[in-house]
């Protein structure tokens, strides 16, 4: 039963309420991360009872260890989007993202889009659709709490652990954008969820494929300026990056660091910094005219294709683009 009391919610929660009829089948569309995965659970709590069917459907792949580990924990099957699932369907929503930002979500007439990202266009909705786009929110799963508040549900155990990882991935644990709204909600589910499985999730980093080159790279670490550098030939998947560039950060000596590889026909570059250097910049200056490339003061990422690098050496092409763009001389 919707609570009484007014609040930001009321009026969403009530137009979500009207689109309900159990003659209805439902598909939850995510591009399945911590935040939309919980945020999608939190929809499907919301209309479990109110509508015939509820199942949900991603379009990216899931590869991260933590992502897959907290699937398994909700017990929840999120299978492969493909257009022909839609025809099984009445009535469609997506969580965390809107149909502009992928090509799979284009077509698709959305009853229910609900975010935190910058607000785009929204085409092909019903006109009784309920859009509710929150760019100052921190993480999706904030907004969804606060559908659950107003509608006078109390998440269970698994949805509040997953609710909680969502807001603590998507704001950085309160180190990226953030407002009241979200620490409120993070409290509140703090109370429900299950710390010890919190805990076994977010630690879930690493596959056993990935210990033979995570080794073998930490033993040919190089300096660039005053930063460290690591080259992988080849990398199962570009996480093993990021996760080797937030390991050398944990190092005292270390302010600032870059983890390069090649994956899937790219060079992929992630870098960090603690502040002392703004790893945006550098990785425009270093690799801006050969690929996507940019950041922020203490996070940025490059992608270049391979075939936009010179000569055959991709690794010590990228050191010396660094060491280029640090005003050093190219040392080869």
């Amino acid at each position: 039963m919707v609570q009484k009391k007014s609040s930001l919610y009321q009026q969403s929660i009530e137009q979500l309420f009207k689109l309900c009829s159990k003659e209805d089948k439902w598909l939850i569309l995510t591009m399945a991360d911590p935040d939309a995965i919980a945020s999608a659970l939190a929809l499907r709590r919301l209309l479990s009872h109110r509508v015939g069917e509820v199942a949900f459907a991603r379009i990216n792949e899931i590869k991260r260890p933590d992502n897959l580990s907290l699937l398994a924990y909700l017990r929840v099957k999120m299978p492969m989007f493909s257009p022909e699932m839609a025809g099984g369907y009445t009535r469609f929503a997506v969580v965390d993202s809107q149909p502009s930002h992928h090509a799979e979500f284009a077509d698709i007439p959305f009853s229910v889009v609900i975010d935190h990202h910058p607000v785009t266009e929204i085409l092909n909705s019903p006109p009784d659709a309920l859009i509710d786009v929150r760019p100052r929110y921190g993480a999706c799963s904030t907004i969804l709490m606060g559908y659950l508040k107003t509608a006078g549900i109390r998440p269970g155990k698994m949805l509040a652990t997953a609710m909680l990882y969502g807001i603590r991935v998507d704001t950085r644990n309160f180190t990226y954008k953030t407002m009241p709204a979200d620490a409120r909600a993070f409290r509140s589910l703090s109370k429900l969820a299950d710390h010890d499985k919190l805990n076994r999730i977010s630690g879930n980093e690493f596959f056993l494929p990935w210990i033979k080159p995570f080794s073998k790279a930490l033993n040919s670490i190089q300096s660039v300026g005053s930063g460290k550098f690591i080259f992988f030939n080849n990398v199962p998947n570009s996480d093993l990056l990021v996760l080797t560039v937030d390991f050398l950060m944990r190092i005292h000596e270390v302010r600032w660091a870059v983890v390069a590889g090649l994956e899937n026909g790219y060079m992929v570059v992630t870098l960090r910094s603690d502040g002392i250097r703004n790893v945006g910049s550098l990785a425009q200056k270093a690799f801006g005219e050969f690929g996507a490339a940019g950041g922020h003061q203490t996070m940025a990422r490059a992608e270049i294709p391979l075939g936009n690098i010179p000569g055959d050496n991709p690794g010590e092409f990228a050191l010396n683009r660094l060491r280029q763009a640090l005003g050093r001389k190219n040392k080869g």
